[in-house]
């Protein structure tokens, strides 16, 4: 299969092929009109692996399902929807691997040291001490098994001729701490609009982003802002 780099950092897109001109009209037009339809038809999938896995269903424009459950019964929920989509499927992962930061313990707790939300949470300087090595803890143990989960997924998807997209953890902007440093008076909405396939997000906050009114957890979330983002900028390479 034909790829390409493209600049969204991570990501690997299939090459898209050229449009054939339709009869009667005109090659700039054709390739509007049939690049649209085109993309309408596309499926895109976002995928947040881990050992609850979740899943979001993106077509005509919209999301339009989500799903989320152990690792092994995503897989073959996967399996069966692309069965079911054919050609039109791509599938976008989030994929440790793709990622050239590393997790660092020292940095992540600074971070959280100084986060205000914790701080107020947390005003004694031990007790915040504390929770920040215990969540740096827990967040090693969890990359390790992250990135045991994303190999396994591309390996299936290469074993079943998946047309798949990668995107890093570390290109994809955390809502929650983002939101928790914004100044009073500045409207969250418009902020989280301009975030790259966001993370972290509540259920209003989704449901505002993406128009989708579906119930969700976190993990579904994250999969369908990853689908979502990914879906948009597709439509804006397809436009140019």
């Amino acid at each position: 299969m034909e790829i390409q780099t493209t600049p969204f950092g991570g990501v690997i897109v299939p090459r898209i092929n050229t449009l054939a001109v339709q009869p009667g009209i005109a090659p700039a037009a054709a390739h509007e009109i049939i690049g649209y339809q085109q993309l309408t038809q596309k499926t895109y999938i976002g995928i947040d692996p881990g050992a609850t896995t979740g899943i979001a269903i993106y077509h005509r424009g919209g999301i339009t399902a989500l799903h989320s459950g152990n690792h092994s019964q995503m897989l073959l929920q996967l399996l069966e929807l692309s069965q079911s989509i054919g050609n039109a499927l791509t599938v976008i992962l989030e994929d440790v691997h793709a990622d050239k930061t590393n997790f660092v313990a020292a940095q992540f707790i600074r971070g959280m040291m100084a986060n205000p939300a914790l701080i107020k949470k947390l005003p004694n300087e031990k007790a915040r001490m504390a929770y920040c090595v215990n969540s740096a803890c827990k967040r090693s143990r969890d990359s390790g098994m992250t990135a045991g989960y994303a190999l396994d997924w591309k390996a299936f998807l290469s074993q079943h001729g998946i047309t798949y997209a990668t995107l890093a953890p570390s290109m994809r902007a955390n809502a929650e701490s983002i939101l928790a440093k914004l100044p009073k008076g500045i409207n969250p909405t418009s902020v989280i609009a301009k975030l790259k396939a966001p993370t972290k997000l509540t259920a209003a906050q989704f449901k505002a982003l993406t128009g989708c009114q579906l119930p969700s957890n976190e993990h579904n979330r994250d999969a369908g802002t990853l689908a979502w983002w990914y879906a948009r900028e597709q439509e804006k390479i397809q436009l140019q």
